[in-house]
């Protein structure tokens, strides 16, 4: 059997969805078919939502993953390379159109509708016999070396700002569920150094994290989602924290 571009260009990935190096991963093989990538992924027992039926986090890593590589392998081929570039995960939607059964091979297609130098526009589908189950769109970008991952053709997310470093007890979690994934930190990429070279330790991130609990805890919900409120104040309050740490300004707590 022929290597997929994952084994080929990545053996050493360890990505929970795509990494050919992580033995507990789902270890999708995407292969390059005329204008698409396809795969053939057949789900275990530990995959399903409840019996009969996939995941949908599982649903999730699979279309990213998948088309993470359509995107990447368009690159590279786009620009001559010999070696695909380091891409990330901008921004992906999926829709679930039936649910996705866990006990037969699914078949993921993916392709690119548009793209740039530095990043891609991917559609991609997950099939189960001739039902389309599933359906996704993202957007991947190629980044520099010193952006995690560095390796080529490795897997990564831009939307990693989006999940708070561990604060204070109970913190965490709850930031965690009201952050919005895929809203990237104002000038405060991994591990915690400021575009202007000063570093913001973990006690100025838990203090910010704490401020952040206590400004939502403050917020009035939403008449119709009581949720809404709070995301938009997590949004809000999280952008001018991250101003006033650029800013060398102490965060207040409360």
């Amino acid at each position: 059997m022929s290597q997929s571009l994952q084994e080929r260009y990545a053996p050493g990935n360890i990505c929970f969805g795509c990494g050919p190096a992580n033995p507990k991963g789902l270890r999708i093989r995407s292969f390059v078919l005329g204008e698409e990538v396809v795969c053939d992924w057949t789900p275990e027992l530990h995959h399903q939502a409840f019996e009969g039926v996939l995941n949908g986090g599982i649903i999730g890593a699979l279309m990213d993953c998948h088309s993470n590589w359509a995107a990447t392998h368009h690159l590279m081929q786009k620009s001559g390379a010999d070696t695909p570039p380091s891409t990330v995960t901008a921004e992906y939607a999926v829709k679930m159109l039936r649910p996705t059964p866990s006990g037969q091979p699914l078949r993921l297609r993916a392709r690119v509708i548009e793209s740039t130098a530095d990043r891609a526009t991917v559609e991609a589908v997950i099939e189960s016999g001739d039902k389309v189950c599933a359906t996704c769109r993202g957007v991947f970008v190629a980044v520099q070396p010193g952006h995690p991952p560095t390796t080529a053709g490795s897997r990564g997310s831009a939307a990693r700002g989006g999940q708070w470093a561990t604060a204070g007890p109970g913190t965490h979690g709850r930031l965690e569920a009201l952050a919005q994934p895929g809203r990237q930190r104002h000038g405060l990429p991994a591990p915690h150094v400021h575009r202007h070279g000063n570093v913001a330790g973990p006690e100025h991130r838990v203090a910010a994290d704490r401020a952040l609990v206590a400004h939502v805890d403050g917020r009035a919900a939403h008449p119709l989602d009581p949720t809404r409120s709070r995301r938009v104040a997590v949004a809000d309050r999280r952008q001018e924290l991250d101003l006033q740490l650029d800013r060398g300004k102490p965060i207040p707590s409360r």
